[in-house]
């Protein structure tokens, strides 16, 4: 009689929202393993393991749900700031690694190597915050930061934010041109079915969840957030539409 084999869901590429996996552990349990990498490192960095994955419902180990994991085995990691220089648990860096496995340079591209590899260190471009007990969060990818009037925004904590009304399945957040604040936070919603929020809905429920900077100017619902065949949100291309004409893209 053969056992039957244990599944273990493997996910990655695009942080899942703690709702929508803690929703999955609850119908399937905490089977899942994440795992968080990058092309330039041939293996992963972070590992959220399945026992990583058992909550007991409390917001403490429901936090955990969002992060990436801990540093995997054998990985060289630190949070780094503008100057690469380590900076102090709980405070926000930029993820570089360095070690055999990660890349030496782009394939003829210097000018590309040189913005990734400094002082030793593969500068992944995201911004992270590591915890006590080592779990890592990713905050936003470094060149996504939105700066309106002067504050940063990280458009993954408005998303956050947003998927956290009722009525919201997915969101979408971006920096668009503004001729008063330089750039303005635009959010892209997908509903759920059945549900007819007005933006002027949405926007009044993001105050209550951040600061007033941060919550969306523009609101556009939308059927679906375009994704490539990875499931990666095209964000990039869709900032481009908004930004299309303009020598610079920031204002």
């Amino acid at each position: 009689m053969r056992k039957a084999r244990k599944r273990r869901p493997l996910y990655g590429a695009a942080p899942i929202s703690e709702e929508n996996l803690s929703l999955a552990i609850e119908h399937v349990g905490p089977i899942f393993r994440q795992t968080y990498g990058l092309t330039e490192a041939r293996q992963p960095i972070a590992i959220l393991d399945p026992w990583d994955h058992v909550v007991d419902g409390t917001p403490g180990e429901r936090k955990r749900l969002a992060s990436c994991g801990r540093v995997a085995a054998g990985v060289v990691l630190e949070l780094l700031d503008d100057d690469d220089r380590p900076v102090a648990t709980g405070e926000m860096g930029e993820i570089c690694v360095r070690g055999d496995y990660a890349m030496a340079s782009y394939w003829r591209n210097p000018e590309a190597t040189a913005e990734t590899m400094r002082n030793g260190w593969v500068h992944t471009g995201d911004l992270a915050v590591a915890d006590g007990e080592g779990y890592l969060y990713i905050v936003d990818r470094k060149k996504e930061m939105i700066i309106t009037g002067g504050f940063n925004v990280y458009p993954s904590e408005v998303e956050r934010a947003l998927c956290r009304h009722p009525a919201v399945l997915e969101a979408l957040v971006i920096g668009v041109p503004d001729e008063k604040w330089g750039e303005a936070v635009k959010a892209m919603v997908v509903l759920r079915p059945g549900e007819s929020p007005e933006p002027s809905d949405i926007i009044a429920f993001t105050e209550k969840e951040i600061a007033g900077y941060k919550k969306p100017k523009q609101v556009e619902f939308l059927n679906e957030i375009p994704k490539n065949t990875q499931g990666k949100v095209q964000r990039r291309d869709i900032r481009e539409k908004h930004w299309a004409g303009r020598t610079r893209k920031v204002n």
